[in-house]
């Protein structure tokens, strides 16, 4: 009998994979809640991927929860969530144009908006009452009705007959205590313009202006609801100083590679493009199946590491495909190990801040280079 064929249709083993804890996220939910009160309604924000976690896996996992609604920028990503069967209300930020209205009447969308023409092409698609929120610009300038319009535009959607006001926001981001000050006046200028819409008669029954720096930081809120981002998945909205991220643990767990090669130099030489790095005598390095491809980034003027049995290997290369790494003082590793470029090995750590430092970038972004590039696992750790 011939040898057995490959099935060309099996996966082909990782290069990298990326681990997260739903537990964590879960976890970091009810911290939030606790923190502003049960009667507070939670719109999760899974943009972007969820800030490079997986929106369907998330989003499931926050529908479980019972959360109030979900948020988004993405239509596309909103589809993805519907179609993973999540009835959940998703509400979509401004940002779409009139060629959406279809998908989002077809998938059952909350579009918040900004434009009158756009609530009045919705309101001609329609053929029954559709939600939507209102978006005011309370300082951030991106999105959203002046201030001062907020009244005359409401007056404008409640006219239109199969539009229906479920819902005022704002967004108010900020990372310091001046931005903290900043805040604060948008909150209490939205808060502003609730009570206008409230002594005309149109006061929709829910709003939202803060997210999770604002929620953290305790800033006064006079909205029925918030909108956590950064802090729902770990990672801290704004510095130390101005909130506490007591309670609230990383749900991006770990990246991991594996070495592919091992290779000891008897005598000194240069390595790297262009000869750019010179080794010592019997120095050894190793080569990772992980590179840029793989949204692997490194400024090479920053010290950068990878944990290799537990010790911290310094990163001396870098390429489309692979990442050269300093094993001279990690002897006996061999081709196929695990090696960890984001979370605990060992003893050792490497956090998300410090491989978002060698890039000279934040954790989000970080997460996100990585997103879709690298096999997602899943797991409640906690």
């Amino acid at each position: 009998m011939g040898a057995a064929q490959p099935d060309l249709l099996s996966p082909a083993p990782s290069r990298a994979w990326a681990q997260f804890d739903l537990a964590a996220l879960s976890g970091n939910l009810g911290e939030i809640t606790r923190r502003v009160g049960r009667e507070v309604d939670l719109i999760p924000s899974v943009k972007a991927d969820a800030y490079g976690h997986g929106v369907v896996p998330v989003a499931k996992e926050l529908a479980s929860a019972g959360v109030f609604a979900l948020a988004t920028g993405s239509m596309a990503e909103a589809i993805e969530v519907r179609r993973a069967q999540v009835a959940t209300p998703i509400l979509l930020f401004p940002g779409w144009l009139p060629d959406a209205i279809p998908s989002i009447l077809e998938h059952d969308l909350t579009p918040a908006l900004d434009r009158l023409e756009l609530a009045q092409e919705l309101s001609a698609c329609a053929s029954s009452p559709v939600s939507v929120w209102l978006k005011v610009d309370a300082g951030l300038g991106r999105h959203g009705v002046p201030l001062d319009d907020v009244v005359t535009f409401a007056e404008a959607v409640q006219k239109l007959p199969q539009v229906e006001l479920a819902g005022v926001l704002t967004h108010l981001p900020f990372v310091d205590r001046t931005g903290r000050d900043w805040a604060a006046e948008g909150v209490a200028s939205f808060g502003s313009a609730l009570r206008s819409l409230e002594a005309r008669g149109l006061a929709p029954p829910h709003s939202q202006a803060l997210s999770s720096a604002g929620a953290l930081a305790g800033l006064d809120d006079p909205s029925t609801a918030i909108c956590p981002g950064h802090a729902l998945y770990g990672i801290p909205p704004a510095d130390a100083g101005v909130m506490s991220m007591s309670g609230i643990e990383p749900v991006a767990r770990s990246i991991t590679t594996r070495l592919a090669r091992v290779a000891s130099h008897a005598v000194a030489r240069s390595v790297g493009v262009g000869g750019a790095r010179t080794l010592p005598a019997g120095a050894t390095t190793g080569v990772v199946s992980l590179g840029r491809r793989d949204g692997y980034r490194w400024d090479a003027d920053q010290p950068a590491e990878m944990l290799v049995r537990g010790e911290r290997a310094p990163v001396i290369g870098l390429s489309l495909e692979h990442v050269m790494l300093d094993l001279t003082q990690i002897p006996g590793a061999k081709p196929g190990e695990e090696v960890v470029v984001l979370g605990e090995q060992g003893d050792a750590e490497i956090t998300l801040a410090e491989l978002s430092a060698w890039r000279r970038s934040t954790p989000v972004e970080t997460l996100l280079d990585f997103a879709g590039r690298i096999e997602r696992r899943y797991s409640r750790a906690t």
